[in-house]
């Protein structure tokens, strides 16, 4: 099975070189090693390994690809022991430990080596192998049947200390040493032979070879903090006449910020340590808005105890002294409202009386220009009456017939008993008092008194004279001594009830009470009544304006107190909802003032158990996965510039690939030594013979 250790490493070469142009780890630009020739350097390390996991032989190969056109200078660092050409049996040009390539290009020159490694590998195998649940050599398993179990360990041993620096969540940074690995990425596979039934692995990729076999793919990924530095893998078959097949491990240097399979899993450290970052500084204002919360709440707890102090005393307020104060108050303006309703009536009857009085005050000004003239009539009559008093010829027709009165009069007290003939005197004494009355002004008192006389005596249809009832003293004194002085007097009366107490009388002397100075004082006040009836009409324009904005007033103020009066009722209406709300409130505070502590230590506890330790793990969050980034950071430059074997020449691009291949056990060992002692024994037959030719021959 296992194929001679020179041409093996060659064919994995070529295909290493193939695939690790696109999948190893990232390099530098691509350098010139002269006008238009770029270099690319590939380093292979072979390393055989025994079944059991015991390193052997290891060998590198080199590779340099030329390409452009013009001429090349490379210097190319390589180890030279066992150094062989492997395009050519010419040697190589080496000094100093470097290999010395100039040349001219014309499109691609591939230059190719093998020499000896024996520097240090990055990655560690162990092989361990249970047949029947017991540990077993790779040798004891040829040739036995049973259950088998093969397990494998590979460790990236490529760490080295580095300081790393991310931030510590809060602001600041943090700095660490850690042991940072060239970043790997490996693959294992295995081909079980025919004689391998129910084969099965927990880590394997598992498909036929297309021979009766079964082949098992690994994929390891050794690359801190994505993948484990180490990993433990392996498969497990029932095997009839054992073998122990061999494997073959393919590992590569990565960079993992490039790499598109790893590149979000370090966008993901990266975005993980931003949010802790994110965390930590939201959780430690949120602790801040807890510790003023704190503050906030205990001021809370001091107001809502002025509060309920306050509101009980609103609430008492309401109760007992504003919800009584509005009932009275509502009382006292329904009160209000009735009596402002009454003004508004009475100020309407007020201006309509004070129109009608303003609509008569024409009438009363022509009615005292009437008593002004009937004064002056008066005036004259009185002062004609006066004359003819005093007239010798009328004194003594007058006497006379105030004679004539007396008789009547005395005849009148004894009419009831007269005889007939006595009416007869009567009847002519009447006759001649009418007479002489004729040369009087007429007067309703004279005619009343000459009519009553005649209704009490008069004719029966023999001519014969009668008497009725006695008329009263007033009717006869009245027509027969105060005629014209009683219509006097009873104008003066009249006109006294409409002035009222005048300012100025008759004299008081009475030596100057005469009928003639009365009537000038009377004169004289009627020409100031006349001249007072003008201010009368204007006063009472006035009067009259007045009440009429009275009037509109006391509407309005009507309408007003109605309005206060509603307001007064939804006042009271209100105060009382008030002061049950006042009560409600007062209780609720007190809820709330006994709560209210609460809020002090539930704000405490969500600082010291929610939000700083929220910040905690955000500080934790952003410091790991921190760390894990800086890690992946440090191993790509790693992988960059550290991940060659041996070094590559300066400004080529560089690929780096590492091959453990795991012989496998079949009893050909023993077989080939035999042959070996075999072949020896010939060719000392051999050499034997010739030696006894020669000396035949000889």
């Amino acid at each position: 099975m296992n194929r001679t250790p020179l041409i093996r490493p060659l064919a994995i070469a070529a295909v290493l070189t193939t695939g690790l142009l696109g999948t190893g780890a990232a390099s530098a630009a691509t350098g010139t090693a002269g006008a238009g020739v770029d270099v690319s350097n590939t380093e292979t390390v072979q390393v055989y390994v025994s079944p059991d996991g015991k390193l052997g032989q290891q060998h590198i190969y080199e590779q340099l690809v030329l390409t452009g056109h013009g001429k090349a200078d490379v210097v190319n660092p390589i180890t030279t022991s066992g150094l062989r050409n492997l395009d050519s049996f010419s040697g190589v040009h080496v000094k100093d430990g470097n290999q010395i390539v100039d040349t001219t290009v014309d499109g691609e020159k591939d230059l190719r080596t093998v020499s000896n490694y024996h520097g240090d590998l990055p990655l560690t195998l162990k092989v361990s192998y249970k047949l029947n649940g017991k540990p077993v050599k790779a040798a004891d398993i040829v040739g036995k049947s049973g259950h088998l179990d093969v397990s494998y360990t590979i460790k990236n041993t490529s760490g080295k200390p580095t300081q790393l620096s991310f931030d510590d969540g809060k602001g600041g940074t943090v700095s660490k040493m850690v042991n940072v690995p060239i970043p790997m990425v490996a693959s294992m596979s295995v081909d079980a032979p025919t004689d391998f039934r129910d084969v099965s692995s927990h880590e394997a990729s598992m498909g036929g070879d297309g021979h009766g076999g079964t082949l098992m793919q690994f994929t390891l990924t050794l690359l801190p903090p994505i993948g484990p530095a180490e990993a433990t893998f392996g498969y497990s078959a029932d095997i009839t006449d054992g073998v122990v097949p061999s494997a073959e491990i393919n590992a590569l240097p990565v960079d993992p910020l490039a790499s598109p399979t790893f590149a979000s899993a370090a966008s993901s450290y990266k975005g993980g340590a931003d949010t802790g970052v994110q965390l930590t500084a939201g959780a430690l204002k949120m602790d801040a808005g807890l510790v003023k919360l704190q503050g906030g709440a205990s001021d809370l707890v001091a107001g809502l105890i002025k509060l309920h102090d306050g509101a009980g005393q609103l609430s008492t307020g309401l109760k007992d002294t504003a919800a009584p104060g509005a009932a009275k108050l509502a009382d006292g303006t329904t009160q209000l409202d009735d009596g402002g309703k009454q003004l508004a009536d009475g100020a309407g009857q007020l201006t309509a009386g004070l129109k009608k009085l303003k609509s008569k005050a024409p009438a009363l000004a022509d009615g005292v220009s009437q008593i002004s003239d009937g004064q002056q009539q008066i005036a004259a009559g009185l002062t004609t009456l006066y004359d003819g008093v005093t007239d010798p010829d009328k004194k003594a027709q007058l006497q006379q017939l105030v004679g004539w009165a007396n008789t009547v009069q005395t005849e009148l007290g004894t009419a009831a008993d007269a005889e007939n003939e006595n009416l007869n005197t009567v009847a002519g004494s009447l006759a001649a008092i009418e007479n002489h009355l004729a040369n009087l002004p007429d007067s309703a008192d004279k005619t009343a008194a000459l009519d009553a006389a005649r209704k009490w005596l008069s004719k029966d249809s023999s001519g014969k004279w009668t008497a009725g009832a006695l008329p009263t003293d007033l009717a006869f004194k009245a027509g027969l001594i105060g005629i014209g002085l009683k219509q006097v007097q009873s104008s003066l009366q009249d006109i006294a009830n409409g002035l009222g107490t005048p300012s100025s009388g008759c004299p008081t002397d009475k030596t100057k009470q005469t009928l003639r100075g009365c009537m000038a004082a009377l004169v004289a006040g009627g020409k100031k009544l006349d001249h007072a009836v003008p201010k009368l009409r204007s006063g009472v324009n006035q009067l009259a304006a007045g009440s009429t904005k009275l009037s509109t007033g006391a509407g309005q103020l009507s309408d007003g107190l109605g309005q206060a009066n509603t307001g007064a009722h939804q006042l009271a209406d209100g105060l009382g909802t008030a002061a049950d709300g006042a009560g409600q409130i007062d209780d609720g505070l007190g809820t709330a003032s006994a709560g209210a502590p609460k809020i002090v230590a539930g704000a405490k506890k969500l600082s010291v158990k929610g939000s700083q330790k929220i910040a905690a793990a955000g500080e934790d969050t952003a410091q790991s996965y921190g760390e894990m980034y800086a890690e992946l950071v440090a191993g790509a430059k790693r992988a960059n510039t550290e991940a060659m074997a041996v070094g590559a020449p300066k400004g080529a691009s560089s690929l780096m690939a590492y091959q453990f291949v795991i012989t496998g056990a079949d009893g050909q060992v023993g077989r080939n030594v035999t042959r070996t002692l075999l072949g020896g024994g010939l060719l000392v037959v051999a050499a034997g013979g010739m030696l006894l030719r020669r000396r035949f021959w000889a």
